[in-house]
């Protein structure tokens, strides 16, 4: 509690679960006749003084019949005056499992701008080393709320284990903030599951890492002009330096050689 009140937290818990039926939204509202996903907070209410924490412990219980997929659990914790969230990605599989995979984003591609393009990195590995076969994969972008953006269908033939990169397409129209990338990898009655999650950002947000790349290159340049200007100088002075000392050695040298010969001219 960093208020400098006391405050009384309520939580409450909400879930999502993009679902693969929906052609148009991709979103199904909870419903737990078909899909039995039990959330249990511990405690439901809690009292805390300026300056103190507690732990919410959080279960979560499925049954059988419950239908695979990515599920969103947005945990909320309220009082009067505040109201604070945090979402939970929650990956249900088949329980037999032939085939798994994983989802890498390149770094490059974890903020990136409306209507561009997003690449990521699959790998589906075959736990049941069965010889090469064709499995069904579904990628779908979907925002915290369960709601699709974007879903694409493709087959794919592998024998051990498959990595490649795969590019999706963003709608021109789709708001800023977190997503999540998800795959279905299905055979038969196995069904996995792998989610990773990227940003949708201004143009603004997006180019000031490179904006602060260019400045720091500017500067590095700048301060080597000038240390190199700053070591010609010095180079400079010192050859000018040497170059009035030698001179000044020979004009002492020649009247020396000069005083010399009219002393000899004086003995004779």
């Amino acid at each position: 509690n960093t208020a400098k009140e006391p405050i009384l937290l309520s939580f409450n818990a909400e879930i999502r679960h993009a679902s693969q039926i929906s052609q148009l939204t991709g979103f199904v509202a909870y419903n737990e006749e078909l899909n039995p996903l039990f959330v249990y907070l511990e405690p439901q209410t809690l009292f805390l003084n300026p300056g103190e924490e507690k732990t919410v412990k959080i279960t979560i219980n499925t049954l059988d019949k419950i239908e695979p997929g990515t599920y969103i659990i947005k945990i909320t914790a309220s009082d009067k005056n505040i109201e604070k969230s945090a979402d939970i990605i929650l990956e249900v599989e088949s329980k037999k499992i032939l085939f798994d995979a994983t989802i890498d984003i390149p770094p490059n591609y974890r903020s990136i701008l409306p209507g561009s393009e997003i690449i990521i990195n699959p790998t589906i590995f075959n736990l049941a080393d069965l010889p090469e076969t064709e499995v069904d994969i579904t990628y779908l972008i979907i925002d915290f709320e369960g709601i699709t953006i974007s879903k694409l269908d493709e087959k794919i033939s592998l024998t051990n284990q498959v990595s490649y990169s795969k590019t999706l397409q963003l709608p021109e129209n789709i708001k800023t903030g977190e997503y999540i990338i998800t795959m279905y990898v299905k055979y038969k009655d196995s069904f996995a599951v792998a989610s990773n999650t990227f940003e949708i950002v201004e143009s603004k947000k997006q180019n000031l890492p490179l904006i602060i790349g260019i400045l720091i290159f500017i500067g590095l340049i700048a301060v080597i002009a000038i240390v190199m200007y700053y070591r010609t100088t010095n180079i400079n002075e010192i050859r000018n330096n040497v170059r009035k000392a030698t001179q000044s050695i020979n004009k002492q040298y020649m009247l020396s050689e000069l005083q010399n010969q009219e002393q000899i001219s004086r003995i004779h």
